[in-house]
């Protein structure tokens, strides 16, 4: 059983870039799942802002000091560095954007079951408060600052 069926996410909708390998075979299993498949415009990266901030992500946080570190003969040993930091940054890593507030990619994903719908986690704002003016202004909800964890890959992992 996924990983997803057992968190009780249901895929409904699969947004990509433009590239061929989301053409063809992948076209024709979407459709054959019931899943629409979504395709960013052309030179508009910010569609899919998520993923491109994803991608930044790791290239500051892993690859830029991994390659610093070691010379990479091998996919499998890079797959390795990768699947490390991944569960890194799903499981330790606070995460204090707008929709995560504090918490792991990975306790939003398990915890859907039990009602931490991404709707109701989207918006950093509880209250709003009236100015003189009659203007509604959002108040912040005290919310606990989490620690940082830091990515630290093994020193001499091969």
């Amino acid at each position: 059983k996924p990983t997803y069926r057992g968190a009780g996410w249901v895929i409904e909708r699969v947004l990509t870039d433009q590239g061929s390998e989301y053409r063809g075979a992948f076209d024709q299993t979407c459709r054959a799942l019931g899943i629409q498949h979504t395709r960013t415009q052309p030179r508009h990266a910010w569609t899919n802002g998520f993923v491109e901030r994803l991608q930044g992500t790791i290239l500051s946080e892993l690859w830029r000091l991994e390659f610093r570190r070691r010379f990479f003969t091998r996919v499998a040993t890079m797959q390795d560095a990768l699947d490390r930091y991944l569960t890194f940054y799903n499981h330790q890593r606070s995460h204090l954007g707008y929709r995560t507030r504090g918490r792991t990619p990975g306790e939003l994903f398990m915890h859907h079951k039990e009602g931490l719908l991404m709707s109701k986690v989207s918006t950093p704002f509880r209250n709003l408060t009236h100015t003189r003016d009659g203007s509604r202004v959002a108040a912040r909800a005290a919310l606990p600052r989490p620690a940082c964890a830091r990515w630290a890959p093994p020193v001499g992992a091969r």
